[in-house]
């Protein structure tokens, strides 16, 4: 048995921020906000905050 968990922190960031994207997504067409602030929403929040962090971590280690 193991002792690796399952999931890295890079990935569980990507998934937390996955999630956060598209429930944003989903609020922001609840309110009627545009298909361009719904994109970035989910563009922003779910790729671009993620990839950020994880690259900042990723550095803060090479360190």
């Amino acid at each position: 048995m193991s002792d690796e968990p399952i999931l890295s922190t890079e990935q569980k960031t990507t998934f937390l921020f996955v999630f956060l994207g598209v429930l944003g997504w989903y609020a922001a067409a609840q309110v009627d906000a545009g298909r361009v602030a719904q994109f970035a929403l989910l563009i922003g929040l779910g790729v671009v905050v993620p990839t950020l962090l994880n690259e900042r971590r990723r550095r803060g280690d090479a360190e």
